[in-house]
């Protein structure tokens, strides 16, 4: 049984075959992945130009010394919204995978689609989906208004698309990040993810990458810890959480400090 074209039955196929692409199975293969943005020297040199942001993704530590990708991600958006609308502008972020495996600094192609994460642009609180591979939604994300009381964590709800409760982010206080962010001795900001029951399923972290890179551009790493006990969709949902938050808390971060504050 055939579905539209690049498809059978549902299942996204790799683009001119009829070889099914791999799916968010694939992030069942490591219990943590590493997420770099790509630095960017227009932006480190021009602070009112915004260009895409590019992320590679690494199974390990060791790969992302080496730069040999596991998976990559790339923005779709306008430019006139980066340039006016920064941070809280209308975003894509498409996740994929090269066809071969890719060693170095630029961030490769997408052959192989995994999984993208939509946000629209909100005056307020922030929202986001994560999609997989065929655009079908299997999360949304939204941030609660305590966020925005400076003192307080920094909390997301994260529901599946029947509106059910799948996991709380909890993070540090904004007023905490926009005072440490600067500083490359800090500690990671984590970001925990707990289940309705209270179990913890997994983290994000947001790590310090050295002194020249965190004064000159707003370029960051990510760790994505997962339980063993998350489903492949669930995982996911954690990758995609660092895009949301990358935009959300990390991005234009003169701007937002200057706001914040």
């Amino acid at each position: 049984m055939e579905g539209p074209p690049g498809q059978t039955m549902g299942v996204p196929l790799l683009a001119g075959t009829s070889q099914p692409a791999p799916d968010m199975r694939i992030l069942a293969q490591s219990g943590e992945l590493y997420v770099r943005q790509s630095l960017d020297f227009i932006e480190a040199f021009c602070p009112i130009c915004e260009i895409r942001n590019h992320y590679g993704i690494y199974s390990n530590e060791q790969a992302k010394q080496s730069m040999q990708f596991f998976m990559a991600a790339h923005e779709d958006s306008e430019c006139c919204c980066r340039i006016f609308c920064n941070p809280r502008h209308t975003l894509r972020v498409n996740v994929g995978m090269p066809l071969v495996g890719v060693g170095g600094a630029k961030v490769p192609p997408l052959d192989i689609p995994i999984m993208s994460v939509d946000r629209p642009f909100t005056w307020c609180c922030s929202t986001a989906t994560v999609n997989d591979a065929a655009g079908r939604p299997i999360a949304t994300l939204d941030e609660e208004c305590i966020s925005l009381i400076s003192v307080c964590p920094v909390q997301t709800t994260v529901k599946t698309p029947q509106d059910e409760p799948m996991f709380t982010v909890t993070g540090p206080s904004l007023c905490w990040m926009v005072w440490c962010m600067p500083w490359p001795c800090r500690d990671p900001f984590v970001f925990t993810f707990t289940r309705p029951s209270g179990e913890v399923a997994g983290e994000v972290q947001n790590i310090p990458t050295g002194c020249c890179r965190m004064m000159c551009s707003n370029a960051d790493d990510y760790l994505v810890k997962f339980t063993e006990q998350l489903a492949p969709h669930e995982r996911a949902v954690l990758l995609g959480t660092v895009f949301y938050l990358d935009y959300l808390y990390f991005q234009a971060k003169t701007q937002q400090n200057g706001q914040q504050q």
